[in-house]
């Protein structure tokens, strides 16, 4: 698949509406770049999710596109996904984000996932982050006899803050499946880490 760019003051995805760059068949899934002030996600369907770069399952070779979002002031997840995934043995792509606010509720989520093979990471650069019911997840598994990395969950801000998360049952998570979701995979935990620039 081909690069998707959008450059706009404000993006809206609601109700349905879906950003997706997908591979279904040989071939790699496509980047997402967007360079946007506001950027508002609701309500999305979960079949398509509101910004998606997917290798799905059946595609017989491919991996998964980059998902950056940068210049943002705020980005707002309401019930709705951003996912670099890949459903086959491939490598699923990275998530970046850049924005002053990152505000996750209602069971949102940014999600870097390859159950079946090796995941990208996910890197979030923010002053404030708010999590309300919300997830950030990077889960990685392996292939058949073969060990797989582990994927990183790095957040950067002057004030990240994430308050109450049991509380709220919001989710910071990593997880590593092994075979088929049932052991982990010894020697290959994940790096999880937090940082403030103050």
């Amino acid at each position: 698949a081909g690069s998707i760019t959008i450059d706009t003051g404000s993006l809206f995805i609601t109700g349905g509406g879906s950003l997706d760059n997908s591979t279904t068949n040989q071939g790699n899934a496509g980047a997402i770049t967007v360079n946007a002030q506001s950027i508002t996600l609701e309500n999305d369907n979960p079949e398509r999710r509101a910004i998606q770069s997917i290798v799905q399952t059946g595609t017989k070779k491919g991996n998964g596109g980059d998902i950056i979002i940068k210049n943002a002031e705020s980005l707002f997840l309401n019930n709705a996904y951003i996912t670099s995934e890949s459903k086959t043995q491939g490598t699923a792509g990275n998530i970046i984000t850049q924005t002053d606010e990152l505000k996750i509720e209602n069971r949102g989520a940014i999600i870097v996932n390859s159950p079946n093979g090796q995941p990208g990471n996910l890197v979030i650069l923010a002053s404030k982050i708010f999590l309300d019911n919300g997830v950030l997840s990077a889960t990685t598994g392996q292939e058949k006899n073969k060990p797989s990395d582990g994927s990183n969950i790095i957040l950067l801000g002057k004030e990240t803050t994430l308050e109450a998360l049991e509380a709220l049952g919001s989710l910071i998570e990593k997880s590593q499946l092994g075979e088929q979701g049932k052991k982990s995979l010894p020697g290959s935990a994940l790096d999880f880490l937090i940082l403030s620039n103050e």
